[in-house]
């Protein structure tokens, strides 16, 4: 562990959010990819650190988890973003920070990450059911 990982004191949040277990922003380092919390998302204020060697590296690590609902790029590498997100099992990626979800564009995960698609024609294809129907004369 980096930072953090200490209970909060209950007293020091707002009365509205007092109720339940709170932890201190946490950074974990060298986590191991195939723990617990290398493959699953801890809700909550954790960042955990797992180290690569290679952008192929990396997009393994990023695709070993059974989830894909959204990835994360940091890079000044033009190049590398396009060598490196096809690559991604992941509905979103977000090349150099957040932005907010444009309101027309399609939204879901990969593997067992959300049911489906909402937005523009994805979602409304979630609404479809498609039949083949054979007509031999």
């Amino acid at each position: 562990m980096v930072v953090g990982g200490h209970a909060t004191d209950p007293s020091m949040l707002p009365p509205d959010n007092r109720e339940g277990y709170f932890i201190d922003p946490t950074v974990l380092a060298d986590v191991d990819p195939h723990s617990e919390v290398g493959q699953h998302e801890v809700f909550g204020p954790v960042l955990s650190l797992i180290p690569f060697e290679s952008e192929h590296g990396a997009a393994e690590l990023a695709n070993s988890t059974p989830y894909g609902l959204g990835t994360a790029v940091h890079t000044r590498d033009a190049s590398r973003v396009q060598r490196l997100v096809p690559q991604l099992q992941s509905g979103t990626v977000l090349v150099n920070g957040a932005s907010g979800q444009p309101p027309g564009a399609p939204f879901g995960g990969y593997k067992q990450s959300g049911y489906g698609r909402e937005g523009d024609k994805e979602g409304l294809y979630e609404f479809l059911q498609t039949k083949n129907v054979f007509i031999c004369a």
